[in-house]
C-alpha cells in the first residue's frame, strides 16, 4: 500500500474527489517545493491535507465521528493558487529535463503528466469550487 494524493474540491454543498492516485506528487514533494520556491508561486505541499490520513491511523471511530473530525480539520485553499502551482511547474519541466528519485527515476514528462491531470481535474471545477486541497490517502 502506497501513500499518494488525491485532488479533492469542496463545493457549497459536498466534497469531491478524482479518486485518482498521484504517487510522483506525493512521493517528490520535497523537490516539487524546491521548484516552486524557485518559481515563485506557493509550494505545493502547502495544499497538502492529512486529515484523511490522520483518520486512518486513528483506532475505530465511529462514522459520524469521523466526519466531525474532518470537518474540523480539514484545510481548503484557493484553487487559482493550486492552478498557479501547477501551471509554473509544468511550463518549467516542459523546457527542463529533471529526473526524479535516485534509483527508480522518473522523468519529466512522467511528473507533467500527474501535475497535468491535477491543474485539468481542478480547473474544470474552478467555477463552483469554494477550496480545495491535495488529500495525502494512504
Amino acid at each position: 500500500m502506497s501513500t499518494v494524493i488525491w485532488t479533492i474540491v469542496k463545493t457549497s454543498d459536498k466534497t469531491i474527489s478524482d479518486e485518482t492516485d498521484h504517487l510522483l506528487i506525493y512521493k517528490h514533494a520535497s523537490k516539487l517545493d524546491k521548484l516552486c520556491s524557485k518559481l515563485g508561486v506557493a509550494n505545493l505541499s502547502s495544499f497538502h491535507d492529512n486529515t484523511d490520513l490522520a483518520v486512518n491511523l486513528m483506532d475505530e471511530l465511529a462514522d459520524e465521528d469521523v466526519e466531525t473530525y474532518k470537518r474540523k480539520n480539514e484545510k481548503w485553499h484557493d484553487i487559482s493558487k493550486g492552478i498557479e502551482s501547477l501551471e509554473s511547474l509544468i511550463q518549467h519541466l516542459e523546457r527542463n529535463e529533471i529526473k526524479f528519485g535516485l534509483f527508480d527515476k522518473a522523468s519529466s514528462k512522467e511528473m507533467i503528466v500527474e501535475l497535468s491531470e491535477v491543474r485539468n481535474w481542478l480547473a474544470g471545477k474552478k467555477d463552483s469550487s469554494e477550496g480545495f486541497h491535495l488529500c495525502v490517502v494512504m
